[in-house]
């Protein structure tokens, strides 16, 4: 100690010296206690215990310095309190009355042993990154406590192994949510970096920007539109936007997780690809046909549809852009850049004609009309340049391929269907009960909430494709996806106010309660999203799902009829909360019981092969 080898000595030495001077000056006992690597709760953040626990349970390297060639008297935070309470009570009586005693376990260990015993107590290995010694340092540093024991009876009894098991059972308690969140980034930074990751990733944004352009631009004029048409004609359009969405789904016809999930699994071969590209347009094109039938019908025997008659065939032009658009096609060989581009272009044209040619009340049949174009151009221009780029080639297809295909993704439509009808149901009944006012402010609660869902959703869809293939990685995304959704829930309901107020006029104050109502339903949403169709559908289980989505979707049509009755667009939001919470429990907890049968097989299986 008197010749110190490094300036942290130094400063040990000479803060021992001015007690020594201070005792001799004014004769004030002092006792100086001398702790050698000291471990356990509660410990430096930046010593080597603190830093090589939390760095193993990260998956991150470890830093050892002369190649792990040191020894450490590493005492356990219990013998350090036991020789402190041992002095406290004897001041030092001799001439200058100033002791120095050191505290440790008395014999050197191998630093090489320490991080082995605390692998064996973490269960994981560690990943060491070998280094030269460092400036300053020793090799090895034990403790002389012989004059304490004399002194004080002073002996300690922690071993390394008891210590250290200690130490890493209160390190997982205390640090149990940092770890979690640390788990969580890893996990994150490895998906980063991964082929798949980056493709993920890739899609994501593509897909966001897909869906915030398709929601975003409406969003900016519906400020406007609300304003210059007014709650009734903003009911109209709510209306008529509900009837053609049966339209759409029956059009759909489940295609956009089938046909995505078959494509995602041949998505190098281009001659697959083409053939079920081919088959999805044909069956697609022959629904649009026989959907613009039965709305022609409707129109003529309805009386409420033909009110709105324009305001239907406007919107139901839509339905030919998703026909040629085909971003499932794009989504499932995971190439989406060109066509988001293509659809943001679009739709920032088709946004700013609202502003210039909807100037007056009864300009509202224009704003179906315009957002239509938009998918139509967008969706000619992926058919006939996109696509071909891509390798993708439009082949006849037979009929009966069509009656096949049709028959092959009816599960999966059913699963689509019911909660398109139990939701638009709610829109039906509230414009014949009512009235366009009623229609209106529910939807402009409503309208954010799907805004936000299909946000929600876009995580869903980025994640299908990757899934078909890596349906091991779906607790993790089940986790980020519920997060993300929960989050978003709490912040519409606490701003809803503050939101309604920003978009709409007071003639739709009300639409606050119907953006509240709905938003505590945007978890169990999600929950359909990642057990039903990301998990259900993905092994297989359409029937399941359509059985499940069925039942719970007829019982919302049931309670929506006394609740809009009695309580008006209240009655419809509840309808939609209740509903949509009673599916995403149902099919979360069918799918989490197929999940554990699984599991178990699997498990049954590997040790049986063993």
């Amino acid at each position: 100690m008197d010749s110190p080898v490094s300036l942290y000595a130094a400063t040990k030495k000479s803060n021992e010296l001015m007690a020594h001077v201070y005792t001799k000056l004014y004769g004030i006992p002092t006792t100086g206690l001398r702790f050698f690597t000291v471990y356990g709760p509660w410990g430096r953040p930046d010593m080597a215990p603190m830093l090589f626990t939390k760095a193993i349970l990260a998956g991150e390297s470890i830093k050892v310095f002369n190649n792990g060639n040191l020894s450490r008297d590493f005492t356990y935070i219990d013998d350090i309190i036991e020789g402190v309470v041992r002095v406290i009570d004897h001041a030092p009586v001799c001439e200058i009355p100033a002791e120095i005693y050191n505290i440790g376990c008395g014999h050197p260990m191998p630093l090489m042993n320490f991080i082995h015993t605390l692998e064996e107590k973490l269960g994981r290995k560690a990943e060491m990154k070998m280094l030269p010694m460092q400036q300053g340092d020793v090799y090895t540093t034990y403790a002389d406590t012989s004059k304490l024991e004399r002194d004080m009876g002073y002996k300690p009894h922690v071993s390394l192994d008891e210590g250290i098991g200690k130490f890493v059972e209160w390190y997982k308690e205390y640090y149990k949510d940092t770890y979690a969140i640390d788990k969580f980034t890893k996990k994150v930074k490895q998906i980063k970096q991964s082929k798949d990751g980056k493709t993920l990733i890739e899609n994501f944004v593509s897909l966001s920007a897909l869906q915030i352009v398709g929601y975003i631009f409406p969003l900016i004029t519906l400020p406007y539109i609300s304003r210059v048409v007014g709650v009734s004609h903003f009911g109209d359009i709510a209306f008529a936007t509900a009837i053609v969405m049966y339209f759409q789904t029956f059009v759909d016809w489940g295609y956009n997780f089938t046909a995505t999930r078959d494509l995602a699994r041949v998505r190098d071969d281009k001659n697959m690809v083409s053939t079920i590209y081919s088959t999805v347009f044909w069956s697609r094109l022959f629904l649009c046909i026989v959907s613009l039938v039965i709305l022609t019908i409707l129109i003529l025997i309805i009386p409420a549809f033909r009110q709105v008659s324009l305001l239907l065939y406007f919107r139901f032009l839509v339905i030919f852009g998703y026909l040629f658009y085909a971003d499932w096609l794009f989504q499932a060989i995971e190439k989406m850049k060109f066509i988001t581009l293509l659809n943001i272009t679009a739709n920032l044209i088709f946004t700013i004609s609202v502003f210039v040619f909807i100037r007056e009340r009864e300009d509202y049949i224009l704003q179906p009309l315009l957002t239509s174009l938009g998918f139509l151009v967008s969706g000619l221009i992926a058919f006939l340049w996109i696509a071909p780029r891509e390798g993708v080639k439009l082949k006849k297809i037979k009929f009966k391929e069509i009656c096949k295909s049709l028959k092959y993704s009816a599960d999966v439509f059913v699963n689509q269907a019911m909660p398109v009808l139990y939701e638009n149901f709610s829109v039906m009944l509230l414009g014949f009960w009512g009235g366009s006012v009623a229609n209106g402010i529910f939807d402009a609660g409503n309208k954010l909430i799907s805004v936000v869902l299909r946000f929600v959703q876009t995580l869903s869809r980025t994640f299908f494709p990757f899934l078909a293939r890596r349906i091991d990685k779906h607790d993790f995304f089940v986790r980020l996806n519920l997060f993300v959704s929960v989050s978003i829930a709490l912040l519409l309901f606490i701003a809803a106010p503050f939101i309604i107020d920003i978009f709409f006029t007071e003639e739709f104050t009300n639409a606050v309660i119907v953006l509240r109502i709905i938003s505590l339903s945007i978890p169990f949403s999600t929950l359909i999203n990642v057990y039903g169709v990301n998990y259900l559908i993905q092994q297989g289980q359409e029937k399941i799902l359509r059985q499940i989505t069925v039942g719970v979707s007829l019982i919302g049509i049931l309670i929506s009829i006394p609740l809009i009755y009695f309580f008006s667009w209240i009655g419809a939001a509840l309808t939609l909360a209740l509903t949509r919470s009673m599916l995403g429990i149902s099919i979360t907890a069918k799918a989490r019981k197929l999940k554990h049968r699984i599991t178990t097989s699997n498990y049954e299986y590997r040790e049986a092969e063993n």
